[in-house]
């Protein structure tokens, strides 16, 4: 396998790998012997000089590009780490993206390695990165991990939760923006009130959040402050009452 990856002939070199990952995995039947030795041979792929090289294939984005994309998500967490890392290193945009793009495919394998990322303080790029492949994955129950990142002092980190918040439905999807509301820059806080309008609820908490929001007005920025003051006066539409008109 590591001849064939070196050589480039990664059609062959996808076939076998494939095979190994069924037999790994339980999908082919094989002894406990077997499965073990598929493992083992897998795991020998995970040398960063391999996953580099399968990285570059990958980032060429030739006629090629397909068997190494499907090598790396068949190396599953063992690739992960080596891309993320590639990610955080990269001074390319290009090739940030195209990494990310990657890094969806691989799902729940990629939950665990993202988490821990997290914990090592990245820069907000980095942070950014992981919520939006986060994102992607889909699992609401994920949102306990980045709930917290509402508060983060980077806007464009502020907003991927957003998008994250966006994927939930009903009284929860509306409980999680009234959250997010506090804590947001205030260029996100018209945003916010934007996405509460959506969800067209007229209850007491979102009520209370506006109401506070609008006693806070002698302290907003010059440069956001009209436009926040206006979309709280259209949010208060929503709750036809003295305390709204005051």
């Amino acid at each position: 396998l590591e001849w064939l990856i070196w050589k480039a002939f990664v059609k062959e070199a996808e076939k076998i790998l494939f095979v190994l990952s069924q037999i790994h995995l339980g999908q082919i039947e094989k002894s406990a012997a077997i499965r073990s030795m598929a493992g083992n041979c897998i795991d020998s792929l995970k040398k960063k000089s391999i996953l580099e090289t399968l990285t570059d294939g990958y980032l060429a984005e030739n006629e090629l590009r397909q068997y190494y994309k499907r090598i790396l998500i068949l190396l599953r967490s063992r690739a992960v780490t080596y891309l993320l890392n590639r990610v955080i290193a990269s001074h390319s945009r290009v090739e940030r993206l195209a990494i990310m793009d990657l890094l969806k495919l691989f799902g729940e394998d990629s939950i665990p390695v993202l988490l821990k990322a997290l914990k090592t303080d990245p820069s907000w790029s980095v942070v950014r990165n992981i919520i939006l492949v986060l994102t992607e994955i889909g699992d609401l129950d994920l949102y306990k991990n980045i709930e917290m990142y509402t508060r983060y002092p980077d806007e464009r980190v502020q907003l991927e939760v957003l998008r994250f918040i966006a994927k939930f439905d009903g009284e929860e999807k509306t409980n999680h923006l009234i959250n997010a509301l506090t804590h947001v820059g205030e260029r996100l806080k018209i945003h916010v009130l934007r996405l509460l309008a959506e969800q067209g609820l007229k209850n007491e908490d979102a009520f209370n959040a506006i109401r506070d929001l609008a006693d806070l007005r002698g302290s907003f920025s010059a440069s956001v402050g009209v436009e926040l003051l206006s979309a709280i006066i259209n949010s208060l539409k929503a709750f036809p009452c003295k305390e709204s008109v005051e």
